[in-house]
């Protein structure tokens, strides 16, 4: 810090109060941290709207289809539901069930008796 009293300089008049050069360190540091904090701010609040527009955009896919390696599985259940392939009436379904295994001749229900008992 320079104090002056008298100069030539016509910018500063020759009045006797002291001059400063001196920047207010104090002022520009707390300007700094406060501008630093602000800025973490701003980009914390902005990745986390970033993350929440893509949580919600994936979030709208999966309601759509769970996901899409799934589509094509999905779309084969609803070609079933639908009466597609793979769809019997129960007879024709119990028919063929007895066809490949036969017909229980012995009587295995609970209230039999087993082996002559």
């Amino acid at each position: 810090m320079t104090t002056t009293t008298h100069t030539d300089n016509a910018d500063h008049p020759a009045t006797g109060k002291p001059s400063y050069d001196d920047v207010n360190t104090s002022a520009i540091f707390l300007v700094g941290i406060i501008s630093a904090i602000v800025t973490i701010l701003i980009i914390s609040v902005v990745q986390g709207l970033c993350y929440h527009w893509q949580s919600s955009v994936t979030a709208e896919q999966n309601k759509k289809y769970g996901s899409i390696l799934v589509k094509p599985i999905i779309d084969g259940q609803k070609k079933i539901l639908e009466g597609g392939d793979g769809v019997l009436p129960i007879t024709e379904a119990m028919n063929r069930v007895v066809a490949k295994y036969g017909t229980n001749q012995a009587n295995n229900s609970p209230e039999a008796p087993k082996n002559g008992q």
